[in-house]
């Protein structure tokens, strides 16, 4: 799951380069995102920018790593693609990110953008057992 959209980095991954810890970098090599050794903020670097982050540090590694999930719609119209629905099935465990991220006591991380919601869980196992455990009927891309 590390390793999906963004390449989350396992500790024996990180590397320091011109005073930046880099944590992560999108798949196709567009962005890196990193922590500033001398400030201790997040950092965001492209080709062009290199520019710190308002995000909490894990409030962001929580949000890559939800997206890093398959998007999910409701098939038998029990979940409503709404931040108000989904936090009457997860927690949610973001505070200082814009886009919500929840979590469920099965397992699974669920990031919301407006529209759909987007579930990461370790195997399709939890997905399916947080259907069956909540009488859903979930359809997926």
């Amino acid at each position: 799951m590390l390793k999906s959209f963004y390449a989350i980095a396992l500790p024996g991954e990180l590397y320091q380069e011109n005073n930046i810890l880099f944590l992560a970098e999108e798949y196709q090599g567009v962005c890196c995102y990193g922590i500033s050794v001398d400030t201790h903020e997040l950092m965001y670097i492209d080709d062009y920018i290199t520019e710190s982050m308002p995000e909490k540090l894990d409030d962001f590694l929580l949000c890559l790593l939800a997206l890093q999930g398959t998007e999910f719609f409701p098939r038998s119209g029990l979940l409503k693609c709404t931040a108000l629905e989904a936090e009457s099935y997860f927690t949610k465990i973001t505070a200082s990110i814009d886009t919500p991220v929840f979590y469920h006591m099965s397992g699974l991380i669920a990031y919301y953008d407006g529209e759909k919601i987007v579930l990461s869980a370790k195997s399709d196992r939890t997905f399916e057992n947080f259907e069956d455990d909540n009488n859903l009927d979930l359809e997926h891309l």
